[in-house]
């Protein structure tokens, strides 16, 4: 759903991006089973199996596990999770993503959930905005409340002080005792997911191009680059080798710099090397599709730039071959990327 979607987006940008000011030792736990019981002094961050936060956190906490129990006391949570419940806790505003999830007798601002199946018997002094499928509201919602589900129950306990928004098409019972304020629906936008064969010819063509272009533009300004490609061993037990240290790269990389998030000097070192591996994975099928042009067309086509594009062209083509092309693809790309960072190390050393 859209309101899942954005909730989720907003929750993964903001533990991207918050700088870490760890000073405690309990600030940062991760394992099997964590219950924190002492008090801590600083932003924390847990991931577990299993998460039981019952002791008070002097700044935001950030919590990702299968099940998750908050009872504490914090100035923001942030949680991602199977089944999360909320049981007396007690924060300014609550971002939660998970599958099941259940807030009762807890003191929160401002809520925002994204789930399948949510059940609020707590109190909420300002707004709430709920995305899942199924949303049982039954406590008092002092300002607006904002739903997209399939299902709406709206209990004999609720109350909202507020409008209550909801999608004209969900399945919604209030009970009688319940108090809304105002009530007011809106229509959710059909996503039209038909992709003419026209719209993919034309999609195709324009990545192709683009590609293609930044290709030719980095075989005219990095000649060096490409000789080096040049002399790698044409054989397949090169090209599987590269592959496989490709595959790892691409899973390190990424892991690597979340971790060096977690320090205050490593956050720029790691926007940077995030920055460069969306880089790298965009142009990896060009060193790919030099490196087997050179293999498989060198003698046949003598002006490279043309060779580059013959073989870009076919690597593109094999894409969209059923079954085999999402394959065959992956394997170009992570072929690639290895090439790419061998050669960056190459040329960091010689400096």
């Amino acid at each position: 759903m859209k309101k899942k979607l954005i909730i989720i987006t907003i929750f993964l940008l903001v533990i991207c991006t918050v700088p870490v000011f760890a000073t405690d030792k309990n600030a940062f736990k991760a394992g099997e089973t964590i219950n924190l019981e002492e008090e801590v002094n600083s932003t924390s961050f847990f991931a577990g199996n299993n998460i039981n936060l019952s002791s008070t956190i002097d700044g935001a906490s950030f919590a990702a596990g299968n099940n998750i129990i908050v009872s504490n006391k914090q100035d923001y949570l942030f949680v991602a999770g199977n089944n999360i419940e909320l049981v007396n806790a007690d924060t300014k505003d609550a971002f939660i993503a998970g599958n099941s999830v259940t807030i009762e007798s807890s003191k929160i601002r401002d809520l925002y959930v994204a789930a399948e199946d949510i059940k609020i018997t707590s109190d909420i002094t300002r707004d709430a905005y709920i995305g899942g499928s199924k949303v049982t509201i039954d406590g008092a919602i002092k300002g607006d409340l904002e739903i997209e589900a399939d299902e709406i129950i709206i209990g004999e306990n609720a109350s909202v002080n507020g409008t209550l928004k909801y999608p004209e098409k969900a399945n919604i019972k209030i009970a009688e005792t319940a108090e809304v304020q105002n009530k007011e629906t809106y229509k959710t936008k059909e996503v039209n997911t038909e992709v003419t064969i026209k719209d993919t010819i034309i999609s195709a063509v324009t990545s192709f191009l683009s590609l293609l272009l930044v290709a030719f533009i980095l075989l005219g300004t990095n000649k060096k680059l490409f000789k080096q490609i040049s002399k790698e061993e044409k054989s397949v037990n090169c090209f599987l080798k590269n592959s496989l240290i490709g595959l790892g790269l691409l899973l390190l990389i990424p892991l690597l710099a979340i971790i060096a998030l977690f320090t205050v000097i490593g956050i720029p070192i790691s926007i940077i090397a995030l920055l460069l591996y969306g880089i790298f994975i965009y142009i990896s099928l060009i060193p790919t599709a030099y490196y087997l042009g050179g293999w498989i067309l060198k003698d046949k086509i003598s002006n490279e730039y043309a060779m580059l594009g013959i073989s870009l062209f076919v690597i593109f083509i094999i894409k969209y071959i059923p079954i085999i092309g999402g394959l065959a693809n992956f394997i170009f790309l992570i072929f690639g990327f290895a090439i790419l960072l061998k050669q960056m190390k190459k040329s960091m050393h010689e400096k």
